[in-house]
Parts: structure tokens; sequence; C-alpha cells
């Protein structure tokens, strides 16, 4: 196989062979991946991204195998093309690339970072600015916060984050603090009488241990003797009182209890809430409170959380099809599972100085914009960020793309 100046450069020219071409490449794959390993022909590291693109097209290919190969590529080349502009050079890139690190996911080119700083005067938001362009993607939230510390500190956090709206006013008194090693419980249900969690009442009463109750409602009896025994220091139990008629509640008792390592309590399964809660319940890690989003440090392996991740896709996938499911839940789901931010530390002292908390604001602004001009594309587990100020994705051509680029995963050396 040797590259030329002449070759295939335009879409009416390409041929696409038959089934049995597919089934052919099916048997020849290994072959391939050893041509293209040992040729080193494909794919050079030092070139930009439309330059994969136009090398590649013109590539004359030597074999049957390559022949093929070279077909059903190009095909999807122009595929992604015709969904997106550019997306044909994502596509050569992710197939010839590999997986891309993440030093490698740069939010932008260094000249354009360059451009960028040049208009920061402050050395301290400077420092920030380039940290973050060099370490962060634009999956990441940023949160500022200031300190008593004399350095600018920085912090990356991968705990969930759950957004859905719950009761708040069982949470006022705790100031956003972390609990800890807390048991937990999950009722799909609502908690009528104290009486059904009178024994998790009393053995919080016993050892002062945090609780945490996920649920549907409580009646406001249960309210008001929960909230006045923990205003007097009795107890620390603390009811997550979902939104029913918040949809993006929905089936999110089954991602707490996958997240913390637990289980759903149901009537639906013949179980009643006074007799769960004798059982000794589930300790979860860590878990934060703030409005309208429940932050939960997991205690269960990467491959649970993946194989989660994966039936919620799933599920995604399958409402593509069908007109009676909504997607944004389910997408809203699947965010909490790949939520990960930034907090960055200030030092008290530098809230005076106008200038930086200006330049720091502008920053923050910039990163906003930035999100909201791309489109943060997930396959196989890689965040893509496309421009998005050159067509909308429909959710017909967001499948497409998806099925386009995960197809190629068995290509890739």
């Amino acid at each position: 196989m040797r590259a030329t100046t002449s070759g295939v450069t335009h879409k009416n020219q390409v041929l696409f062979g038959n089934n049995i071409v597919l089934n052919f490449i099916e048997s020849e794959k290994q072959k391939f991946k050893d041509v293209s390993f040992y040729k080193k022909t494909f794919y050079d590291k030092n070139n930009v991204v439309g330059d994969v693109a136009l090398n590649y097209l013109n590539i004359i290919v030597e074999s049957n195998i390559e022949k093929a190969l070279k077909n059903i590529i190009l095909k999807e080349y122009y595929s992604c093309e015709s969904i997106y502009p550019y997306l044909g050079d994502y596509f050569l890139t992710k197939l010839f690339a590999g997986n891309l690190s993440h030093k490698k996911k740069k939010m932008f080119s260094k000249k354009s970072q360059n451009d960028f700083l040049c208009q920061i005067k402050s050395k301290h938001a400077k420092n920030i600015a380039k940290w973050i362009f060099e370490n962060v993607c634009l999956k990441r939230s940023i949160n500022i916060e200031s300190y008593l510390g004399e350095d600018i500190a920085v912090e990356i956090l991968d705990d969930f984050i759950f957004k859905c709206s719950y009761d708040y006013d069982f949470f006022k008194n705790i100031n956003s603090e972390s609990l800890k090693n807390y048991k937990f419980v999950i009722i799909n249900g609502i908690i009528e009488s104290v009486s059904e969690i009178h024994h998790l009442l009393h053995k919080a009463n016993e050892n002062k241990e945090p609780y945490v109750i996920f649920c549907y409602g409580v009646s406001e009896e249960v309210k008001h003797t929960i909230i006045k025994n923990n205003n007097m220091g009795k107890l620390r139990v603390y009811p997550v009182c979902l939104n029913s008629n918040d949809e993006n509640t929905l089936n999110i008792l089954n991602d707490f209890a996958v997240i913390q390592g637990g289980s759903v309590i149901s009537s639906d399964l013949g179980q009643s809430i006074s007799q769960e809660v004798r059982k000794d319940l589930s300790i979860g890690n860590e878990i934060k409170f703030i409005h309208e989003s429940i932050i939960i440090k997991p205690n269960v392996s990467d491959k649970t959380i993946k194989a989660h991740r994966d039936f919620i896709k799933k599920r995604i996938d399958d409402a593509f099809v069908k007109t009676d499911v909504k997607l944004e839940p389910l997408q809203n789901r699947l965010k909490s599972f790949t939520s990960s931010r930034l907090n960055i530390y200030i030092p008290a002292v530098l809230k005076k100085d106008k200038k930086f908390i200006r330049e720091l604001d502008y920053i923050l602004r910039f990163l906003s914009s930035l999100k909201l001009v791309h489109t943060a594309v997930e396959i196989n587990e890689e965040i893509f960020y496309i421009p998005t100020n050159y067509i909308n994705i429909s959710n017909e051509k967001l499948k497409s793309l998806k099925t386009n680029l995960s197809n190629i995963q068995a290509f890739i050396l």
C-alpha cells in the first residue's frame, strides 16, 4: 500500500461491496491490523486532523483485503460527513489514532489558547486559565471557592451529581456538610406513619449515626417528628423526599441503589418498610446535599458503574424508535453518571483584587460560552466536542453518528 497525490476525492467515485465483501472484511480484520501496523501508511501522529482525511483518501491499495477495507471505511467517512461537517475527519482520527489520551483532549488549539491568554493581564488569573486549558475538558464543571490559605489550590472530583427536586427542609441545618459512612435505605413509595420507620429511628437515637432515607415523600407526621428530633440532636436522619411530579426522578432510585451498592424496597416485591428497616442497612461512602442536587461518592466498582451506564445507553437507543418514551430524562440520568467537576480554591485576600476577580469572571464566562457552542457526543466512553455553529444535530442524526463511530471499534489497533 502506498500513498500518492491522486486518489478518490469524491463520494460518487466510491465503490462499496455487497454482503460478500462485508463477510470478507469480517474474516480478514486481523490481517488488516497487521498490514496497517507494519506499513505505518495510514496515520501520522504529526498530521493535523484535516490532513488525516486527505492522506487516507489518496492511498492506493495493493490487495483485495486493502481494497475492500478502504471502500468500507470511505463509505463510513462520507456517511459521517453527511451527518455533520468535519465528522469524517473525526471518524478517521478516531480510527487511526485509537482512543485519544486525556492529555490530547484539548479544548482548542495552542494558538487559540495563546490568543485568549494574551487578553488576561492578571498573573494569577492567567495561571488558572492556562492550567484549565491544559488539564480540563469541557464536560467538567468548574466551581470557585475562597479559603484562608495563601496559595491557589485546585481539586478535581469525580463524584456523581444527581440533579433532582426534593424536599430541602430536612437539610437546612447541616450547612451543606458531607455525610460520611452513612446508613441508607431506598423506598419506592411514601412513608405514611412513624411506626413504619420506628425501628430505624430507635437505632439512630442509640448510635447517633447518620441515616439517609430515599423515598417519594413522607406524611406531615413523619416530617414533623424527624425535623424536631434532628434539631434536638437526638437523631441524624435525613429523608430525601423526591418530587414524584418531576420526570427526572423517574427510575432515579435505581441509580441511587447502583451507585451506593444498595437495593430498592418495593411493595411490588412483597416487601414492607417496617420489616426491611429492621435489617442491617447498607452503608454509603459519602453524600452531600445542595439545592436541587445530590452529590454521591460511589462505593462500587468501575465495572458496576459502567454496566449501569450501558444499561441507560441501551434505554436511550431504544427510545429513539419509540414515540411514547421521553429522551430527556434518560439523557439526564446518563449525564449524572458522567459528571465530574473542578474546584478552584482562591485565597480570601485575592477577593479584594478587583482586576483578578474581573478577569477570573471573564475566564469562566468564556468557558461557559464554549459549552454552549459545542455539542458533547459520547462514543465508547470518549467525549467528542463538536461545534454546533455548523448545523444542529437532530436525534436521528446523532444516533446515526454514534452508530457509525461505534461500528469501527473492531478496526482500532
